[in-house]
């Protein structure tokens, strides 16, 4: 059965949904409505001062409807900032194609299996893309995978003017004018992608456009946000900043920044850097910071006294990590290369008892691919955990989900991070980017089978096909972030493997 031509099922709304969507989102999306309409009839009626001499309650009613609407003006002047189309162009050709070929072997051989933990297999397939045969199940999941980028039509609607469109994004970052109008090396690159593509997908596009079929390009489309009042952000401001107080207070915590990064972190007075246990670092997802993250933090705090930890509470500048990471004595530099004597070999392996074993890495969600950035320090991330468990365009149908929409996915800061500014190349965490990836005792990915942002069992896939097996947690039914839950059993594995008692 082609599955790639079969309609997306559509998935019925729970009651949790509803819930959620009328007691929580529908009162914060009405309160700039209300307080507009407050605020004009104030003063369309002339009433200022009257409101202003109400009881003492009663009378911040206006300010605090006035600073709505002002704070809303805002907000919309910062949309129409974002909604213009991505301000950067396109990256660099060769990493992109490169990018794109291996994108398209992925899948290719995948061990009959499973994989094997103690193999010495290369992070990518190494064979060359062949003309796939239309029925074969690699082209088939293929061309199904593909599907969301094309709002999930069925393959056969799918026209050759479409493919070049979405391709032409791909590489260029930009809406396609007429294929006629491209310069040469242009159209060469174009015939050079869509013959990959073509031999991948074991077919050759139909001729022809169909406009019924709309196309996911997210630095190009519509900004899909949804204004917050001035009040969310405030409660959000006040509770963070309480909420680093009592980290202080309660678990003799240091909040500091370090070239812009912020961060929190606290470091036992008997703690050694060379016998003792490794430090944790904690990268989270996106969100609202401490809010909703700190039931986390403090079991973290509370599980391991006996080690340092350091959480991030700016991950988007994963960059400046690892500069981090070398001042604090955690990790080392090394500046060891093929060109070395027998001397300064001999050298470091006589310093190999004396060197700092790096830290532990518990990245969640998103910034799962800042572990790439840490790949010049190969001391860094001595053991790595993803607890990774549509974010843009699918219909959201649990509560979960369209919580996550509205506090989340079209907060306007997401949205300008996530489809003004979305480098597919740079977002894409390669198998050969984890440092020992197949070793379980230095690699634990946990997923999610209900994760409503990535598809988890295409990702359990991938892993296992490049040899994943003992470092893999799979929950069928669990959630995105379900593991990061205390008392769960995926956070059980978590807690278990941070100890190495795995």
């Amino acid at each position: 059965m082609d599955i790639s031509e079969l309609p997306v099922p559509i998935r019925q709304r729970s009651l949790s949904y509803y819930l959620a969507l009328f007691c929580i989102v529908v009162p914060f999306c009405s309160t700039i409505p209300f307080a507009w309409l407050y605020v004009l009839y104030v003063v369309g009626t002339g009433t200022v001062w009257y409101a202003l001499n109400l009881s003492s309650t009663s009378k911040l009613l206006f300010p605090v409807a006035l600073c709505e609407v002002l704070f809303s003006i805002y907000q919309y002047y910062l949309w129409r900032v974002v909604s213009p189309p991505a301000p950067y162009g396109p990256g660099d050709p060769g990493e992109i194609q490169a990018a794109f070929k291996r994108l398209l072997k992925s899948g290719l051989t995948p061990p009959t299996n499973g994989g094997d933990e103690g193999s010495h297999r290369p992070g990518s397939p190494e064979e060359d893309i062949v003309q796939l045969e239309f029925d074969d199940p690699r082209a088939i999941d293929f061309r199904n995978a593909l599907r969301p980028w094309f709002g999930n039509a069925t393959w056969s609607s799918i026209k050759l003017h479409q493919v070049h469109q979405w391709l032409y994004w791909s590489i260029y970052n930009a809406d396609m004018p007429s294929y006629e109008s491209l310069t040469a090396s242009q159209q060469a690159v174009m015939a050079g992608a869509l013959n990959l593509l073509q031999k991948r997908c074991g077919c050759i596009f139909e001729e022809g456009s169909n406009p019924s079929v709309e196309i996911m390009r997210m630095t190009l489309d519509r900004a899909n946000v949804i204004l917050r009042p001035f009040t969310f952000y405030l409660a959000i401001f006040l509770t963070n900043l309480s909420l680093k107080k009592w980290f202080q207070y309660a678990w003799s915590v240091r909040f500091d920044h370090h070239n812009g990064l912020e961060y929190l972190i606290r470091i036992p007075k008997h703690w050694d850097p060379v016998t003792g246990p490794r430090p944790l670092v904690f990268i989270h997802g996106l969100g609202v910071g401490l809010l909703m993250y700190s039931n986390l933090f403090q079991h973290l705090l509370r599980q391991f006294l006996d080690r340092p930890i350091l959480i991030l509470l700016q991950p988007q500048i994963t960059e400046c990590l690892a500069n981090l990471l070398i001042e604090l004595g955690w990790v080392y530099h090394d500046l060891t290369d093929g060109n070395d004597t027998e001397r300064e070999r001999e050298i470091a392996r006589s310093l190999v008892g004396k060197r700092r074993k790096g830290v532990t890495m518990l990245s969640h969600s998103k910034w799962s691919v800042g572990l790439a950035s840490l790949t010049p320090l190969p001391s860094a991330p001595g053991r790595v955990m993803c607890a990774t468990t549509s974010y843009i365009a699918a219909p959201e149908q649990q509560a979960i989900e369209v919580l996550m929409r509205y506090f989340v996915a079209t907060e306007i800061g997401v949205v300008n991070l996530l489809a003004r500014h979305f480098d597919w190349t740079s977002n894409t965490l390669w198998f050969e980017e984890i440092p020992n990836a197949c070793d379980p005792t230095k690699s634990f990915f946990l997923l999610g089978g209900q994760d409503s942002i990535i598809h988890s069992e295409r990702v359990k896939r991938y892993l296992t096909s490049h040899g994943v097996k003992g470092g893999l947690w799979y929950d069928p039914v669990g959630s995105h972030g379900q593991a990061l839950k205390p008392g769960t059993r995926g956070h059980l594995e978590i807690l278990r493997w941070i100890r190495e008692e795995i």
